[in-house]
């Protein structure tokens, strides 16, 4: 027996069992774009000169609550809708003071007025007491056109302030970026940051970070220290 053939056999066993390079983990974006979900249109926007923009869904403009609600967000419709009547409410109450508060003014202090006496027979004297009647029953309505009047003005103005105070809710062009945005991600199944993002560390987030990837016949591990 040759005395070379135990070593030369024991050095090809052991080059045949040594293991290969492994193979590269697959790139991180080979996944495909996910698809559009069925069902959701497609919502649009335009930005123009000025701050402001033209939303489309499927072509047909939309605007305000419709925006709202076509972004997926009837809370945000409902409120914009509760708004739009309150205003037309606060509008039309101060028309209905202007008019109503003199006429219920008169009203009111009219009631307090005297009625003329029927004269029993004639120079009983009682025309001159008729006569002062009507005078105090007109001074009484001239009385009661300036107070309902004056409650009427104030009421007007109370409601004017508040329709003043509380402007329509309607999105700018910032807020219907970011609907926009928050809509896409919704129709495509893709998280807000864009398809295929991976998350980001969250604050305070530190140390030994171990990542496995599959590969043909086992698992690829790979560790990082982030601090």
């Amino acid at each position: 027996m040759n005395p070379l053939a135990l070593p030369l056999a024991l050095a090809l066993s052991l080059g045949q069992g040594a293991p290969g390079p492994a193979p590269a983990p697959p790139p991180a974006d080979a996944a495909p774009a996910p698809a559009p979900r069925p069902g959701l249109r497609e919502l649009r926007l335009e930005p123009l000169p000025g701050g402001a923009f033209r939303a489309t869904l499927d072509g047909q403009p939309v605007a305000g609550a419709d925006l709202y609600r076509a972004a997926l967000r009837p809370d945000l419709a409902e409120r914009a809708e509760a708004r739009a009547m309150g205003r037309t409410a606060a509008l039309v109450a101060a028309g209905g003071a202007l008019v109503g508060g003199p006429a219920l003014g008169r009203v009111a202090f009219r009631a307090q007025g005297r009625s003329p006496q029927a004269c029993p027979f004639p120079d009983a004297g009682c025309e001159a007491l008729n006569a002062q009647a009507r005078r105090d029953n007109r001074a009484l309505e001239r009385r009661g056109l300036a107070v309902g009047g004056a409650a009427g003005a104030a009421a007007a103005g109370l409601a004017l302030w508040w329709w003043a105070a509380h402007p329509p809710l309607a999105p700018d062009l910032a807020e219907a970026e970011a609907l926009v945005r928050a809509y896409e991600a919704r129709r495509t199944g893709a998280a807000p940051g864009g398809p295929g993002a991976a998350p980001g560390p969250r604050a305070g987030d530190t140390g030994l970070r171990l990542r496995l990837v599959p590969v043909p016949g086992g698992l690829l591990a790979s560790a990082a220290w982030r601090g």
